[in-house]
């Protein structure tokens, strides 16, 4: 199984709900936006490239389409009992949308799916997700004020949020020194860099007690370790559990216990697949909004 989701070629690809077999992409090709012309059906995004993708907000009215892309909790990544090699194997997988809905419940049986994983994958050291990272920690407001600012990649700053990288580090680093902060930002890291040089490392290394954060998921990976969020768009994965950059402008910071963030993790679960289960169409048994495809899966009997 590659550890890459661009082995198969970032794109769309038709979803046959009765697929039966280990990957439904083996034998097929990405269908770009402007080729497609059937809208029918349920169609699987993998990755976010410009010239593959409707840009978002413009894709076609009655079109349904479910994104794959890297964990919204990037702790699955780093090298535990759970991930001796630091695979990029966890996933997300959402609904004609680039988030898990803002209201979505928190459902157990889905963070026991993955538990029961890890705690395979672990030979049994790890019995709960949030084990990976030590447990939850209630949020700590700054005492040093050294921010870690961590901006998304150029392709998702210009296609989601129609402004440059630099644009968006400038906008932030201001606002950042208005409020009284000196900063770090952080820089893109390659897969096999990242394995020893991970957000929560330059947090820790360069002594940071705040992080920003526009789509990145870093942010579900600093937050769940007490370290307060802002995030300057709705559709980071910790929107909920973090800051927005409006409040953070006006001197606003919001605490969460432990008990907020373990829900939170426990919402995102829902939506967190490993690679396999995605690539065999498992997952169509039990995502909480693939209702429609399972109808269609067992029809007939």
């Amino acid at each position: 199984m590659t550890d890459s989701m661009a082995g198969k070629g970032w794109g769309y690809y038709k979803i046959d709900p009765k697929f039966k077999g280990t990957d439904f992409r083996a034998n097929m090709q990405p269908t770009f936006a402007k080729d497609l012309v059937d809208y029918d059906g349920d169609w699987y995004l993998v990755g976010v490239e410009e010239n593959r993708m409707f840009k978002p907000g413009t894709e076609p009215k009655g079109f349904t389409w479910w994104h794959h892309d890297n964990s919204m909790q990037p702790w699955l990544r780093h090298i535990t009992p759970a991930n001796r090699t630091g695979h990029k194997l966890w996933s997300r997988l959402t609904y004609c949308d680039w988030r898990m809905p803002p209201d979505s419940p928190a459902l157990e049986d889905h963070r026991q799916r993955i538990n029961r994983r890890l705690h395979r994958e672990s030979n049994g050291v790890i019995r709960d997700i949030a084990e990976l990272w030590g447990g939850h920690r209630p949020t700590v407001l700054p005492q040093k004020r050294h921010a870690l600012v961590c901006a998304s990649s150029q392709r998702n700053h210009r296609e989601f949020f129609n402004e440059t990288q630099q644009e968006w580090i400038a906008r932030v680093t201001q606002g950042l020194k208005e409020q009284g902060y000196t900063y770090s930002i952080r820089h893109k890291v390659g897969v096999q860099e990242r394995k020893i040089n991970q957000t929560t490392d330059q947090i820790q290394r360069e002594g940071c007690d705040l992080l920003v954060a526009n789509y990145s998921a870093c942010a579900s990976e600093a937050v769940v370790t007490g370290i307060p969020v802002i995030t300057t768009t709705e559709l980071n994965p910790a929107r909920a559990v973090s800051t927005s950059w409006e409040d953070f402008c006006q001197g606003i910071i919001h605490e969460y216990d432990e008990k907020a963030i373990d829900i939170w993790t426990t919402r995102i679960c829902a939506y967190t697949w490993h690679r396999e289960v995605l690539n065999s169409l498992e997952w169509i048994d039990t995502h909480p909004q693939a209702t429609h495809l399972k109808e269609k899966r067992y029809e007939g009997g």
